[in-house]
Parts: structure tokens; sequence; C-alpha cells
């Protein structure tokens, strides 16, 4: 017998009785739905799932394979040691059938052994180790800091464009205002309007005044970099479009830096064709729309329409 079968059916000996003798912790006020499963196993009781300890699904399912996978890995050991011995009984003599027989019986005695054992050895090198966590994923709350106009906006959040004039104002109510220091989507410290944090601002905190000055800079500089992308790289007169035109762009720049808007090529050419439609639909349709989804959504209507919310 191949020592490839012989491991297969250790591994099949050691899985099923580590899975029917582990023990798996439940999740408790998870809010999660409880999965719809297509195939249902025998071992498995749905009815105690429930909103409030679904997060352990995952390891239930699992343990109750391999529960339902015992009888069929005992019918597998009787097989294997059955046919080791009808091999030795038809051997009549024949040394190297004998030797393959005695293989046979010393595999499925050896998967055997270590099936039983295999729960006292992972449990004296490390208790845990017979226990899966569950998938318990609680809701992201608010941190509740006593600043009261750190009224921050983040993808999925409702946007509130009340009171938006200009261009200007369209981005600092997609960025929202935090006078304390806290990580954007990407990990980098942030302030203000977005400002990033350079590595010589150690601030801790801000007042509005420098809030505003900060997003003044930003939004300068990201103006000039809308307007280079556009002529430098693409060809496009960056006066020529309606000034909600030009805000999409330099509010997209200010949220994603140059690089960021430079890859928008299609956008650029449905720009050049003067296909507002397809330049708005061209917004939507990128990774920087799944991040952002309704700041996306909002320039893509102002790219189509040329008109602020």
């Amino acid at each position: 017998m191949s020592n490839l079968l012989k491991t297969v059916i250790i591994f099949i000996f050691t899985s099923a009785l580590f899975f029917s003798f582990a023990n798996f912790a439940w999740a408790t006020e998870t809010g999660l739905t409880p999965p719809q499963l297509q195939i249902n196993i025998p071992t498995l009781d749905l009815s105690s799932w429930t909103a409030n300890n679904s997060g352990n699904w995952l390891g239930l399912y699992i343990k109750a394979i391999y529960q339902y996978a015992i009888g069929i890995v005992g019918i597998l050991a009787a097989v294997v040691l059955m046919f080791g011995g009808l091999l030795w009984l038809t051997a009549g003599g024949n040394t190297g059938q004998v030797t393959e027989a005695k293989e046979w019986i010393k595999a499925s005695l050896t998967g055997l052994i270590l099936a039983l054992s295999s729960y006292m050895i992972l449990y004296v090198v490390n208790p845990d180790l017979r226990i899966f966590q569950p998938l318990n994923i609680p809701s992201i709350k608010s941190t509740g800091t006593n600043n009261a106009t750190n009224n921050l906006t983040r993808s999925g959040d409702p946007l509130n464009l009340t009171g938006v004039q200009d261009n200007r104002s369209l981005t600092k109510a997609y960025e929202g205002i935090g006078l304390y220091p806290y990580p954007d989507s990407l990990g980098n410290l942030t302030i203000g309007y977005g400002h990033r944090l350079g590595a010589n601002e150690n601030y801790t905190t801000i007042t509005q005044e420098q809030a505003e000055n900060f997003f003044n800079d930003d939004y300068t500089i990201a103006m000039r970099t809308a307007r280079s992308v556009s002529i430098r790289d693409y060809g496009i007169d960056f006066n020529t479009l309606t000034p909600a035109r030009q805000g999409v762009l330099t509010d997209m720049a200010f949220n994603m830096g140059r690089g960021g808007l430079a890859s928008f090529s299609r956008m650029f050419e449905a720009i050049n064709q003067q296909n507002w439609v397809q330049a708005g639909a061209e917004i939507r349709d990128s990774t920087y729309a799944g991040q952002v989804r309704q700041r996306s959504d909002t320039n893509a209507n102002i790219m189509a329409s040329g008109q602020l919310p």
C-alpha cells in the first residue's frame, strides 16, 4: 500500500474524532442573520440558530459534517481491516501479499489509535485548540468623543447637502469636520476637513479657524491638480467646463490625489467627447465608487447635469 493512501486514512480518522470532540463557543448578540443552508446535515439542528447566536454557524456546520462522517469513517475502518485480513487469508504463502496485508491492517489500527488519542493530545498541548471561536462581528458604534462638532462623513452615512452653495461647501459636506485626529479609510491620520496630517503636524486638536485654513490650502492644491490632470494628461481645457464639473474633478483630486484622478481615463475620454452621461457613469463604475458610494453618486449626477445638487 502506498504511503499516500496510508496518510489519507490516518488523516481521516484523526480529523473525524477531533471534530467529534471539539467544542464550539457560542456567540451572543451578534445581530447577524442566520444562514439559509442549501444542503441539510442530519446531525445539524437549525432551530437553535437565531440572530443572537448565528455568529457560530460555521463552526457548528463543520462539526455537524464530521459527526455525520463518523459513521462512514467507522465503516471505512472495518472495510480496511477486513480487506487486510482477506489478503492475509488468501496469501497462500505469498510473503509479498502477507506483507501488504499487514500494512493495511497496521494502517487501520494506527488510524484508530491516533483518532482515539487526538483529543487527549490537543488537550495536553493547549486546551484552547479544541475550541472554535465564533464569528462574532459586533456593530461599529460611535466612540462618544466630547467633540460636539466631530461630525465625520463616512461611506454609507447619509449625506447632508443642506446649505451647499458652491464647490468648496460641497467638498466640506462630503468630508465632514473633525477637530480631533481620526484615521481615514486608508488608516492615515486626518484632521479637520479631511486634512492628512504630515510627519511634523502633531496636533491633538485644532480650532474651527485652523480647520478652515487647512481646508482652503488643501482645496487650492486639489484645484491645481484637477486643472493639471485635465490639461496635461488629457488635453482638456479645464476652464471650458461648467463650475460644477470643475468642482467634481477638484473634489476627486481632493479625495484621491493626482494619481487617483488621472486613473479615470475613460471618464476623461467621455468629457473630451462631451458625453456627460457616460462621464458620470464612469465615476460610478470604479473602485472609488465602492469606497465612497454616496459621494461618487452625487459627483456622477453633477458631472452628467453640469449643476450642483
